[in-house]
């Protein structure tokens, strides 16, 4: 038990001890009697408990926030990771077009800025070349990314290595072609500077490309029946493709003499 003299009155106190929920009083007086600063600092936190309990949990979360919140997560073992599969195109069958001929659709030269690998040679988008007797009357919708490559499409009979038409089409363009009926494997060479059939875009320059499946071209009636097919990377493409060696697409040979527009910039 401890004696405090009232400030007021001067009158002797006995405390006991101190409490946090309420100051010691004077007996006579009724004035506050002083007291230690802890039972002050003491009785302060009591009553504002729950204040500062909330503030210490927005403290924590922000401090748990800044140590985990913007670092770097892991979403999968690195030893799951596999290469990119080969792009999908969006291929659709183009609708029945009646029988006419075909006339090669002139088009703007693409510019390069490119250092030459080859010597380039021009040619006009719509340029194209048939290595058959038989007459293109079968529609081939051609389209291109714009901003990007140049096509040198390939028409390969199907089984064989026998090459039926040739197509070359710019960036950015879109081309009809009239195709001989038969089923045809599809290749392309793409690339910025076009150097002849020979050369392509250039050693080192040109990606060659093979589109999986066999591509019917047909006759129902008095129509025909093509396909039209978009060389655009998309996500949700229904047509696969893989690239092909340099001897592969060397080995494909015209079938026959050359009938068209020739893509190495002559008739």
């Amino acid at each position: 038990m401890k004696e405090v003299e009232c400030q007021v009155c001067r009158a002797k106190n006995r405390v006991d001890r101190y409490r946090v929920r309420a100051q010691a009083r004077c007996g006579r007086c009724g004035s506050f009697l002083l007291e230690p600063s802890w039972v002050a600092v003491a009785r302060n936190a009591y009553r504002y408990r729950y204040q500062i309990a909330a503030a210490a949990v927005a403290v924590a979360g922000v401090a748990v926030y800044q140590q985990w919140g913007e670092s770097p997560r892991v979403t999968r073992p690195e030893s799951d990771w596999a290469p990119p599969s080969p792009p999908n195109f969006a291929v659709k069958v183009a609708p029945p077009s009646q029988d006419r001929s075909h006339g090669a659709d002139l088009a703007r030269l693409q510019p390069s800025a490119l250092v030459m690998t080859c010597v380039p040679v021009a040619v006009t988008s719509g340029s194209f070349k048939i290595y058959t007797h038989q007459r293109g009357v079968a529609p081939l919708k051609l389209t291109t990314p714009a901003g990007g490559d140049n096509y040198l499409v390939k028409l390969v009979k199907a089984g064989t290595k026998n090459v039926v038409m040739s197509a070359y089409v710019s960036a950015g363009d879109t081309q009809t072609f009239k195709v001989p009926l038969g089923s045809y494997e599809i290749y392309y060479a793409q690339g910025k500077v076009w150097c002849g059939e020979k050369e392509s875009f250039g050693r080192g320059s040109t990606r060659l490309v093979r589109l999986a499946g066999n591509f019917e071209f047909t006759k129902q009636g008095n129509s025909f029946v093509g396909h039209e097919i978009e060389l655009i990377e998309q996500i949700a493409g229904n047509l696969r493709s893989e690239e092909v060696s340099d001897d592969e697409f060397a080995s494909l040979v015209p079938a026959g003499p050359a009938d068209g527009q020739d893509v190495s910039g002559g008739k």
